[in-house]
């Protein structure tokens, strides 16, 4: 009885040893694993020094497109409008016939003055052989001086009548010339205001309006104190510059412009009701993307050259207190550093307050990067064997279960 109580006692200690054990292991196991995906969630960054570079400075400003030429056709003779050779909206050219009046009525008009000039030119013809005539009688006494003077004033009067038949044929080519209507310049037509058919005539007004967009105007505006703060500067057109002025434009969707303008004038009066001053620059528009009236982003450039702290735009974030960067203190934890920016160059943002020259901030990885937590800092060679299989950090901070260390 007494060995059967062993025994039993001895079975039970052993199934709790076991299920000691077994806790045990579990125990350990969830352990490691969790210290594994400790490590594993570590975000991987990259380090690298903040430098300066030669940048140019800019300005921005809101800017409006507007036309170089902007030309309204109006009809300068009456009659009734017999063909239109364009579409509403078609890029003319300069000289191209557009529109024309019926010409019938200028044509009769020419006719008759050919026929007076030739009249009159027949007249002159026989004034001059009159006068000739006259000359040669003065000469040997067969008439008297008062009748050569009214031979003299006969042919000069028939001359006067060709001058005035030429001047009145002159005039008649003019109106029909009036009568087809062409482009005075290249550019963009609008709709037309009247049909062939109707009758039109200059008191009517234009009947449409060609505007020349290739090259077109940016228009912009500087406050009086910015405009005074870069008076001496080179980012605005004087005489002296050997480089012109650039500027870029940023379209309403927020697409970057692919051609560069020239500023190429400044106003000479600030406005008394806005206390601004305008600008211009021009620019190519080959395409037709800027259209006249429409607003945009205007940035001018400098063409002097300044030392500022630039840093990648990946690297920089933003939240409702402003722009920041993160650094890695000497435990190994992300830390907030707040900076002030003044525009972009290129892929960088320029840092103008929060950053010195030669300190350490994290340029990859940094979407998953929490302020005071733990980050690991991979050398260039990590960092290399990633781009190979073309991953980014960030992509592989996303994915920290894949893998713990880059595929070789």
């Amino acid at each position: 009885m007494k060995n059967k109580k062993t025994i039993i006692i001895a079975v039970v200690g052993l199934c709790v040893a076991l299920v000691l054990a077994r806790f045990g292991l579990v125990k350990y196991g969830e352990f490691m694993r969790g210290k594994m995906m400790a490590v594993m969630m570590t975000p991987k960054v990259a380090l690298s020094e903040v430098t300066e570079a030669e940048v140019l400075p800019t300005i921005e400003a809101p800017g409006r497109i507007m036309a170089t030429d902007t030309i309204q056709l109006v009809p300068k003779v009456d009659g009734t409008l017999a063909e239109r050779r364009y579409n509403d909206g078609d890029y003319v050219k300069k000289g191209q016939l557009l529109l024309v009046i019926e010409p019938n009525k200028f044509i009769i008009v020419i006719n008759k003055a050919k026929a007076d000039l030739s009249s009159a030119t027949a007249n002159a013809k026989k004034a001059d052989l009159d006068f000739g005539r006259a000359k040669e009688l003065l000469e040997k006494d067969y008439i008297s001086k008062a009748t050569y003077d009214d031979t003299l004033a006969k042919r000069d009067i028939a001359h006067a009548q060709v001058s005035a038949a030429r001047a009145a044929l002159a005039d008649a080519e003019r109106l029909y010339g009036y009568s087809r209507i062409t482009a005075p310049a290249s550019g963009k037509i609008g709709a037309i205001n009247v049909v062939p058919g109707n009758y039109v005539t200059p008191a009517g007004g234009p009947i449409a309006t060609i505007m020349s967009v290739d090259p077109i105007f940016i228009l912009y505006s500087l406050d009086s104190k910015k405009f005074n703060e870069l008076r001496n500067d080179t980012i605005l057109p004087t005489v002296k510059q050997k480089k012109p002025i650039q500027i870029e434009v940023t379209l309403p969707d927020g697409t970057l412009y692919p051609h560069k303008g020239v500023v190429d004038f400044y106003d000479n009066k600030i406005s008394e009701n806005t206390g601004t001053i305008d600008l211009r620059a021009t620019i190519k528009n080959p395409e037709g993307i800027l259209i006249p009236g429409d607003f945009v982003k205007v940035k001018v450039y400098s063409n002097t050259p300044q030392k500022s702290i630039v840093v990648p735009q990946g690297a920089v974030l933003q939240d409702p207190s402003g722009r920041y960067v993160f650094n890695v203190d000497d435990k190994g934890n992300a830390k907030i550093i707040r900076i002030e920016v003044d525009g972009q160059w290129g892929k960088n943002w320029i840092v103008t307050k929060g950053l010195e020259t030669g300190q350490k901030i994290i340029t990859q990885g940094v979407v998953k990067v929490v302020d005071g937590r733990p980050v690991k800092v991979l050398t260039d060679e990590e960092i290399a064997e990633y781009t190979k299989v073309g991953k980014t950090l960030d992509e592989v901070n996303e994915n920290p279960q894949e893998e713990s260390k880059p595929v070789r």
